[in-house]
């Protein structure tokens, strides 16, 4: 069931009513009525948070492919695809391929590229050792046969130019290695989403991570940390577990 952003707002503000205490002698009254402007200002962050943290079991009906951009004047052997979103930038010194994020880009589900022989589901982080082994080691670098890739800050380029008229997320994943031009066979992500948008069954947690933004906007930080924690345990109760938190996936 899909809702509409007031019904979603009048759910968040009953589930603001179940944690705050009421007001003495008047049944039924929260002590505190939560502004409306409050949460219609987190409801769609909420949305954000819980596809960040959600198991992917959980979110795999959202998984958006994207779809490789070409430059104008470029040929390629296939028919362009409708809307592309990303591009690919491949060096061949280095044997190391930059796919753009997608400016709608918010969480890595997998990629693959043509000479890999599996696709690579969990990202390296920049900061992490083992990135720089991938990027300044090149005995040890992946191969297309155990193919890593990671998650890097990006900066709008190419050839050492300012691409003029190309938006994206300041993200790219970095790809290794490709001992030739490689192109894309498939590249998944979830996508950022408004709260109207989610799927049913993480309304849940939605509302009340939304609730729990809501509460510490009021003040009430207890009863932000309650709500928190129930959007929390929707995903222990399902999975015996809490979701990844990254958005490296």
């Amino acid at each position: 069931m899909a809702y509409t952003q007031s019904e979603l707002i009048d759910r968040v503000s009953a589930k603001i009513d179940e944690v705050l205490p009421p007001v003495q002698g008047v049944e039924g009254e929260g002590m505190f009525e939560a502004p409306v402007n409050f949460i219609t200002e987190v409801i769609d962050k909420a949305a954000e948070n819980i596809l960040l943290k959600a198991p992917k079991a959980m979110i795999r009906q959202v998984v958006k492919k994207g779809s490789l951009h070409f430059p104008v004047g470029a040929t390629d052997p296939d028919t362009p695809p409708i809307n592309p979103n990303i591009r690919l930038i491949y060096t061949a010194e280095t044997g190391i391929s930059v796919i753009v994020c997608p400016v709608d880009y918010l969480r890595f589900f997998s990629i693959q590229l043509t000479d890999w022989k599996t696709p690579v589901t969990e990202l390296i982080e920049e900061g992490d050792p083992k990135y720089r082994i991938q990027k300044n080691n090149r005995v040890r670098r992946g191969t297309p046969t155990k193919p890593y890739a990671a998650l890097i800050s990006f900066a709008d380029y190419e050839a050492n130019e300012q691409a003029a008229g190309w938006y994206n997320k300041g993200a790219a994943i970095e790809c290794f290695s490709n001992p030739t031009q490689p192109t894309l066979t498939a590249f998944y992500y979830i996508p950022q989403l408004k709260a109207v948008d989610i799927p049913p069954s993480l309304i849940d947690a939605v509302i009340w991570d939304a609730a729990s933004q809501t509460l510490d906007m009021m003040a009430q930080y207890d009863k932000a940390k309650v709500a928190l924690e129930n959007s929390e345990r929707y995903f222990r109760n399902l999975y015996g577990l809490q979701g990844e938190g990254k958005m490296a996936g």
